[in-house]
């Protein structure tokens, strides 16, 4: 038989057991497929298919609409009908997208830094072979300025290599206090003050990427790393108490232990670390572990 047929067959037994309701019958069934008189009888009652039928239909759409309404399918059959689902959905787009930008910066970042590192390292800076002699009799010339230096962009020498590091130590230059007011430790724009409720213990000066760091006073270097928030900072202790640091530096030239002496360079700004917005150096002044406001000892000369 067909399937057409089959379906058919079936459609108008329904029918016909509809329509003795609730009558007591017997049915009977014959195998066509054989010769023998055989066949096999049920004794139903069409009522109780009936309700079977339809129990079976309520349980079928019952099931249905449980799982539209208790699982993530009501977002397909029903757009827009679970906006906390589609809320959850955005919000964590968003946040692999902000990571995403995360990684992309931290990775121009890392390639800015290395351009600049092997810059420094297969750049020299020629001089000619009676500098270093003027330098060892005349300390203050020993270097040139941080304006020259970021032009000619040249590996620094440090002072250590050019004279006794125990004539330094003992200079009472050294070890004096800072003569404030002293200039801005790099040429730019003071953006930002001591905001000491959210602990922002210093001024941000805005500048240029790449714009040289010097020292404002003669100290030694305390501390010199790189931190993800702030990218490279140095610390450098000086006379009285005295501490200045600088932080969001793209590079730094000096290591802990060194002596700086003032108006030498010490690093490069950069747009570097979780918490930088732009090129710019943040500056603090401390004394005896307690922050000072920087502005009232910095004088601008650009």
């Amino acid at each position: 038989m067909k399937k057409g047929n089959t379906l058919k067959a079936v459609l108008e037994l329904l029918k016909t057991l509809f329509g003795y309701d609730d009558s007591e019958l017997t049915v009977l069934l014959y195998d066509d497929r054989t010769s023998e008189e055989t066949s096999t009888s049920f004794r139903i009652r069409p009522v109780h298919l009936k309700r079977m039928i339809y129990g079976a239909v309520v349980l079928l759409v019952g099931v249905v609409l449980g799982l539209v309404a208790f699982t993530p399918l009501q977002s397909i059959v029903v757009p827009g009908a679970r906006p906390d689902v589609r809320e959850e959905v955005i919000e964590i787009s968003k946040q692999v997208q902000a990571l995403e930008d995360t990684l992309e910066m931290r990775e121009q970042q890392l390639q800015e830094m290395k351009k600049v590192m092997l810059q420094e390292r297969d750049t020299t800076f020629r001089v000619s072979g009676e500098q270093p002699v003027a330098a060892m009799n005349d300390r203050t010339k020993r270097r040139p300025s941080a304006s020259v230096q970021m032009d000619l962009f040249y590996t620094p020498i440090k002072p250590k290599d050019l004279i006794n590091q125990e004539d330094l130590i003992q200079s009472k230059e050294v070890n004096r206090m800072p003569d404030f007011p002293v200039p801005f430790p790099v040429e730019g724009t003071l953006t930002r003050g001591v905001v000491r409720e959210s602990g922002h213990f210093g001024v941000d000066i805005a500048t240029t990427s790449g714009a040289p760091v010097v020292a404002i006073a003669d100290g030694t270097v305390i501390s010199s790393s790189w931190t993800p928030k702030y990218g490279y900072v140095i610390r450098i202790e000086h006379g009285n108490g005295y501490m200045s640091v600088y932080k969001h530096c793209l590079s730094l030239i000096y290591e802990e232990g060194d002596l700086v002496r003032k108006g030498e360079l010490i690093g490069k700004v950069g747009d570097v670390g979780v918490l930088s917005s732009g090129p710019h150096l943040h500056f603090e002044l401390w004394r005896k572990g307690i922050p000072l406001d920087p502005a009232q000892f910095l004088i601008n000369n650009g």
